[in-house]
């Protein structure tokens, strides 16, 4: 758009020169007509009786003219009666057009009355006389043309700068509103600039966007009660489970393929209760109804509880699931349920993705004036890029991998970890490369600021 508008006062400046060049030859033309009206009426002058010498005089001022390139005077017998060259007075006028080739001049006619009969006044100009006055015109006004042409030029330049910015503004603002969108973000809305079809676009997005927000609030909602609805159901699997393999009286006559049954089923129980609990958080973050109960937290009791929740799992899965703690260990300013629901995460993580014969570890320890729990893993780890993208909603590692080898999950876990402990005014950290594993660093402040 910049560049045809530039192109376009170019083509104005260029034809507003050649305009000029034609106004220019046209004044010299009409001047060189007047020229040889002027010889015409001497020349019948001189035959009524005034000096002969007139014309000759007359037509040495036109070739003077810087539009005649010679002037002749012819009578009745087509001879030259009187020429600005004299030797050529008296040659015929056959004769005269031999010497002087059509395509060189273009000569101007003018009838007279000469000897009483039908006589004629010519003057010529060379053909290339328009491109002579050009070249004369541009030494005479050439300075005057190009600051023109400059000026022009800028404008032109400020113009197609303008009009371009008017047309991309509203895309760029399309382009980060959607990126807003594609990142879940329903409140991202276009400015209406104009009523034209960039302003038409803008209000079909923000109608969108609204209708988008309600089919999401309401996803969002059905979800949560689906959640909600199946952790009673699953409470009760998993009570009755464990109650058949610590409980009950008869447990002693389980045989080991029904002990492992009963196991496996635990197992999954329990990795379903962590999926919709993320779920059931994940919705109460996103419209801001989660709730934190601050109070002094024994770090390493808290783990010793998560691992307890794990323990059965670990070993199904033959990986070392282990803790480093002093008991008691440091308190920290935390909410105990859902610091809990935190690390249980990071060791449901870890083990989901450390192959059998791996190992896992739990560490607990105070570092100044905050207290650390750290998760590590001897797992397929991780690259920077999926590092950086890790705590994003519904974001997960090698999503490939994770399809290959049956692993399952919602990409919720370590979203909600990471709010909750930012929550907690704590912060979270991670180390990992490929095939070296992962470690999850936690850190929260201590209660009463020491140790």
């Amino acid at each position: 758009m910049g560049v045809a508008v530039a192109a376009s006062f170019l083509v104005a400046f260029l034809m507003s020169i050649l305009i000029s060049r034609e106004v220019l030859y046209n004044v010299l033309a009409e001047g060189r007509r007047a020229v040889a009206q002027s010889i015409a009426a001497c020349a019948e002058g001189v035959l009524g009786g005034d000096p002969q010498s007139a014309v000759p005089r007359a037509l040495e001022a036109a070739k003077g003219y810087p539009a005649v390139a010679y002037a002749y005077v012819s009578g009745p017998d087509e001879r030259i009666a009187w020429h600005s060259e004299p030797a050529m007075r008296g040659v015929p006028l056959s004769e005269w057009r031999l010497t002087r080739p059509a395509t060189e001049h273009d000569e101007l006619r003018v009838p007279a009355r000469i000897g009483g009969g039908a006589g004629v006044v010519a003057l010529a100009s060379p053909f290339l006389l328009k491109d002579m006055l050009f070249l004369m015109f541009i030494q005479m006004f050439g300075k005057l043309y190009v600051v023109i042409g400059v000026v022009l030029l800028g404008a032109a330049l400020l113009v197609a700068a303008l009009m371009a910015r008017r047309f991309t503004r509203p895309i760029e603002e399309l382009a980060e509103a959607s990126k807003r969108l594609g990142r879940g973000d329903f409140t991202a809305k276009l400015p209406v600039h104009d009523s034209d079809e960039l302003g038409e676009l803008a209000m079909r997005f923000n109608s969108m966007t609204v209708e988008l927000k309600t089919l999401d609030e309401l996803k969002d909602a059905f979800v949560a009660t689906v959640s909600h609805d199946l952790r009673n159901p699953m409470a009760a699997v998993h009570m009755y489970a464990q109650y058949m393999l610590k409980e009950d009286p008869d447990r002693g006559t389980l045989t080991p393929g029904q002990r492992e049954k009963l196991e496996i089923m635990m197992d999954n129980v329990m990795r379903l209760n962590v999926f919709t609990t993320n779920i059931l958080d994940s919705a109460k973050i996103k419209s801001g109804r989660m709730e934190y109960v601050l109070e002094p937290v024994d770090l390493s009791a808290a783990a010793q509880r998560v691992l307890g929740l794990f323990a059965m799992l670990a070993r199904h899965r033959k990986i070392e699931l282990s803790l480093d703690a002093a008991v008691p260990g440091p308190r920290a300013l935390a909410d105990g349920e859902r610091l809990q629901q935190a690390v249980s995460n990071l060791v449901s993580n870890a083990l989901k993705f450390t192959r059998p014969g791996g190992r896992v570890t739990v560490a607990v320890r105070p570092a100044g004036s905050r207290a650390v729990v750290e998760v590590r893993d001897t797992g397929k780890g991780m690259t920077a890029e999926e590092v950086g993208r890790l705590f994003q909603r519904f974001q997960q590692a090698d999503v490939a991998g994770q399809k290959r080898e049956l692993v399952q999950g919602t990409g919720l876990g370590l979203y909600i970890v990471k709010q909750t402990v930012d929550a907690m005014s704590g912060s979270i950290e991670v180390e990992s490369a490929p095939e070296k594993g992962s470690l999850f660093r936690i850190s929260l402040p201590l209660a009463g600021g020491a140790a």
